[in-house]
């Protein structure tokens, strides 16, 4: 009896471990599948991208709007008061200023939001009786395509102070002059001032950086802007384009596809150092429409930014003009969708493609001018041209196994973006194995 009560119990007990064995290793299966499908993505929840470029978005990029509503009241308060020094200084400035045309990456809504200082970019609008001027040379340079001569006719018909600007010998408004002479004014509002300056009853300090365009640091308590200006010409209608170029066409056509007609005009840009005969012809308002009232675009335009300031190495090569180039032409190819903040994934996605698809085909045309190709800029670094489009490619290679938006961002780089995703991951983790233990409790005991 002892020894078959012995056999018994032995049956019994090893009976109750195999079951408890069994409970642990379904315990252990189901904490170890839960927790890999939150981390490998294979049942990930199908926002959870959406959240971390949200996340991305508020940690890394935006500007406190707090903080961009300070900088542009410095920015015009100071600038308002440093112009009216310069017409002080100088009576031809004076009579040929017209106005700031306000722009850059942070007056435009494009700057990573990671800098130290915003960057302001203000085009000095002078005053020129535009019925003298003829644009002449536009898309003749296969690498300069967008810059012109305004050649001037009937000079009799102008003004004393605009023929200050203009080469006698050329009969061409020269932007060499027209840089100097508010170079020269400029400096001698400095030399006077001794960089300090009352705005609003708050001292303001500005400085100089030398160069082109004409580089101006502005603080006043622990506010700081940087601010190129650069002359331009404001031409008020897109009639002063000679009808003959090109261009015409594609403005009409980027106008239809946007849905917008209204005459914005155009820009002609002194950038002496690029060109010291030339004038850049300058669409910007344009550009403004392409990306106005189009949901997350300026912010899939700032994540491009974020990825390539992130890499760096061969991506310091890709200029930020070139990135919102690629995706004005994803906008255009594609007017009339899916520019939801929603739809953000797939648009980064897509216009990261675009990206890669230019970089191997070694071809990115202008909007307006399609035949200049922005890649000839990233080819004079020949290695770092080739070692960016080989990145590009291995990196869509890895999302396309992957699928998930970590293989552009990852945890390493922006710890921010994931707290709040791992705190919630790790909340519905454990709250599955809870639901879980009872419905095994009742499993174990229904077996024995």
């Amino acid at each position: 009896r002892n020894t078959w009560k012995n056999f018994l119990m032995y049956i019994a007990g090893s009976h109750c471990l195999s079951i408890c064995l069994l409970f642990s290793l379904t315990v252990r299966y189901t904490r170890e599948e839960l927790q890999r499908s939150c981390t490998k993505g294979q049942k990930r929840p199908r926002n959870m991208d959406y959240q971390i470029l949200h996340e991305i978005n508020k940690n890394y990029i935006s500007l406190q709007e707090q903080r961009l509503k300070k900088d542009k009241e410095l920015l015009v308060q100071a600038m308002n008061v440093f112009i009216e020094k310069v017409r002080e200084r100088s009576k031809v400035f004076d009579k040929l200023y017209g106005n700031l045309y306000f722009s850059g990456s942070a007056y435009d809504g494009l700057q990573v939001g990671s800098s130290s200082e915003n960057d302001f970019d203000l085009n000095i609008c002078f005053k020129f009786n535009l019925d003298c001027i003829e644009i002449e040379g536009l898309e003749a340079h296969p690498t300069k395509q967008n810059f012109a001569y305004l050649k001037v006719k009937n000079q009799h018909k102008l003004k004393a102070e605009e023929r200050e600007l203009v080469d006698q010998e050329t009969g061409f408004i020269n932007p060499k002059k027209m840089f100097s002479l508010l170079e020269r004014a400029g400096d001698h509002v400095f030399s006077k001032n001794q960089n300090t300056f009352t705005v609003n009853g708050r001292t303001v300090r500005i400085t100089r950086r030398i160069g082109a365009p004409y580089c101006l640091n502005v603080s006043s308590d622990g506010v700081r802007i940087s601010i190129d200006l650069v002359p331009a010409i404001k031409f008020n209608s897109l009639r002063y384009l000679p009808q003959h170029y090109d261009v015409h066409s594609r403005i009409q056509r980027v106008q239809h596809l946007i849905g917008d007609y209204e005459d914005v005009g155009f820009m002609a840009i002194c950038l002496w150092k690029a060109d010291s005969e030339k004038f850049e012809i300058d669409f910007h308002d344009l550009e403004r429409k392409i990306l106005h009232n189009k949901g997350c675009v300026k912010t899939v335009i700032r994540l491009l930014k974020l990825f390539r300031n992130n890499k760096g190495g061969c991506y310091k090569i890709t200029w930020s003009h070139f990135l919102k180039t690629v995706v004005m032409q994803e906008v255009l190819a594609h007017p009339d969708q899916r520019w939801r903040e929603n739809n953000i994934v797939q648009l980064f996605v897509d216009c990261f493609r675009s990206w890669y698809k230019k970089m191997r085909e070694e071809f990115n045309g202008d909007v307006f001018f399609t035949q200049m190709n922005l890649i000839s800029r990233l080819r004079k670094r020949s290695t770092a041209f080739t070692e960016q489009t080989r990145s590009l490619e291995r990196i869509l290679q890895q999302f396309d196994r992957q699928q998930t938006i970590q293989v552009f961002f990852s945890q390493t780089d922006f710890p921010k973006a994931y707290c709040k995703f791992q705190l919630e991951s790790q909340s519905n983790f454990e709250e599955e194995i809870s639901q879980s233990q009872p419905e095994q409790e009742a499993s174990r005991c229904t077996v024995m």
